[in-house]
């Protein structure tokens, strides 16, 4: 991962699992996640709270790692 050292230790801290949906293809599932949160495309991202700990934060389409920073923070916030 290249990214800052504070990012890094975030996101192992509080255990974060990074995903990236691939649309090459076509995937049902993620159109009906783009749906749900009325997005027209990708790329799209959004932290969710572990164990439904609160709703999905949208992230803005360009990220720096302040806004990580801070979504793993709502997210992880009791």
């Amino acid at each position: 991962m290249n990214a800052p050292k504070a990012l890094r230790d975030k996101i192992l801290a509080n255990e974060v699992v990074m995903m990236m949906a691939d649309k090459t293809k076509d995937s049902p599932i993620i159109d009906d996640t783009l749906a749900a949160y009325e997005q027209g495309g990708i790329p799209y991202a959004l932290i969710i709270p572990a164990e439904g700990k609160g709703p999905a934060i949208q992230m803005p389409t360009v990220m720096l790692p302040g806004h990580i920073l801070e979504g793993i923070d709502i997210a992880t916030s009791d």
